[in-house]
Formats: C-alpha cells, structure tokens, sequence
C-alpha cells in the first residue's frame, strides 16, 4: 500500500484502479472557527461538498470516477489515485486559505437548516 500526503489529506492506494482520500474529524478542528462564521459545522458533510465542487472543476469525466462516502466526522473519496491526487492537491489549497474556504461555502449556498 502506498499512502501519500497533501496534509491533511491521505491518500492510500495499491497499484490497482481505486484509492481513498481521506480526511479526519481531528484535521477538521482547526477550520471549525471558519465554517461556524459562514453557518456550517465544517464537519466531514462540508468538506464532501467542497471535494465536490473541485472535483466537478476537473471535469466530468474526472469528477464522475469518484465514489464519495463521507461521514460527520471523515471525507471520504474513492476513485483512480491519480484523480485523488489532484483532489488532494486542490483541497490542501482550499485547507490552508480562509478566503477559499469562503468562496467555495458561498458556491455550496447557505446552511440548512
């Protein structure tokens, strides 16, 4: 198995067709503040979304290779690891940048509720 990093996104997969990319609820924590100021939780749901919407910049075929399984607490993302990869890069850059984050909240639409 091999596991890369665009921290803290993981991606783990084995010469086969199909990784994972992962992010935990303890990664999350620090972005929390941010999502709470825009109406999210900023839970493992919020950051689907946002894998979402970045996958669907890739294109339609990319974005259409992706399986997603997120949870409250994890994201989730299966598909061809060299799809992940450029995921996981386009989602570190979102993690790391609070305007993004905004951007991207905005794009998804106000908080149910």
């Amino acid at each position: 198995m091999k596991i890369e990093t665009y921290k803290p996104f993981f991606i783990n997969y084995d010469d086969g067709d199909e990784g994972t990319l992962n992010l935990y609820d303890w990664d999350m924590e620090s972005c929390v503040p941010i999502f709470e100021s825009l109406g999210r939780e900023g839970s493992g749901y919020d950051w689907d979304a946002i894998a979402r919407l970045l996958a669907c910049k890739m294109g339609l075929e990319k974005s259409r290779s992706l399986h997603f399984n997120s949870e409250a607490g994890m994201l989730s993302v299966y598909g061809p690891p060299e799809i992940l990869l450029g995921l996981a890069e386009k989602l570190h850059k979102v993690f790391g940048d609070e305007q993004e984050i905004a951007r991207c909240v905005s794009v998804m639409g106000a908080a149910k509720g």
